[in-house]
């Protein structure tokens, strides 16, 4: 899809719910979400349901219905574009779900920008999660989508790759190669990833107790998580929250 301007970037922390039940938009419109859900509707249309590494397009002029179902961490960017968006309005899990996932967190060290065009590093990330998000490889596999929005929204839960592969109906070894394929990384990796982000949005923006962030995030043992954290960032979690860290 060519995208001839990126005319907002808005991102959102933890939002606990929507200020407005419905919205219209003057210009073509994403939501890319990097945690949490929400369900929305495109006017007269049926609910569907988005959370964590799927986006939706919102064509310009469209009532675009939303109700917050969770907490969700998210970028909304409003372009200009001379080619067709992708139809249907159901969510899109992008195939390179790390890229996409990295160009969130890019924007969310920019909370709000009304002139994405005139920022190149901000036009940089906003144009390529567009481009990730209409790419051909981007028809993942519905059961292997729906497992990897389920961990994205709940990190915390045991997720044993066995388990997962006989619900999407493969043999383990299999989709353990499906999911590194679609995904960049195995069920592990990417539960590790989905974890130690949601702590840094716990620590970012609540103040809970190191021990109660570990929690949340599917460890009992705070000093074991402590050291996951600090292999994966290079910083303890006290001190990402006392540094501030995007």
């Amino acid at each position: 899809m060519r995208v001839d301007a990126v005319t907002l970037c808005a991102c959102f922390c933890e939002k606990p719910r929507f200020e407005f039940p419905r919205e219209t938009y003057e210009d073509e419109t994403i939501f890319a979400v990097l945690s949490g859900s929400f369900e929305y509707a495109m006017g007269d249309g049926v609910w569907h349901r988005i959370g964590g590494g799927q986006c939706v397009f919102c064509p310009r002029g469209e009532t675009f219905h939303r109700r917050m179902l969770s907490p969700s961490t998210f970028a909304l960017l409003h372009f200009r574009s001379g080619d067709p968006l992708p139809d249907g309005g159901e969510p899109i899990t992008p195939g390179n779900a790390r890229r996409f996932r990295e160009d969130i967190e890019h924007l969310l060290r920019h909370p709000l920008c009304f002139s994405p065009e005139e920022e190149p590093e901000i036009a940089l990330f906003a144009r390529d999660l567009l481009w990730l998000a209409t790419e051909p490889s981007s028809s993942v596999p519905a059961a292997l989508a729906a497992i990897r929005s389920r961990m994205a929204e709940h990190p915390e839960e045991d997720f044993e790759t066995h388990r997962l592969a006989r619900e999407a109906g493969y043999a383990e070894a299999q989709f353990i190669r499906l999911f590194h394929r679609y995904f960049g990384d195995t069920p592990k990796q990417c539960l590790l990833t989905l974890r130690m982000d949601k702590a840094k949005l716990l620590l970012r923006s609540t103040d809970l107790p190191v021990s109660e962030v570990a929690f949340h995030v599917g460890y009992t043992d705070p000093l074991y998580f402590s050291r996951l954290f600090h292999r994966r960032t290079g910083y303890t979690p006290r001190v990402w929250r006392t540094l501030g860290v995007c």
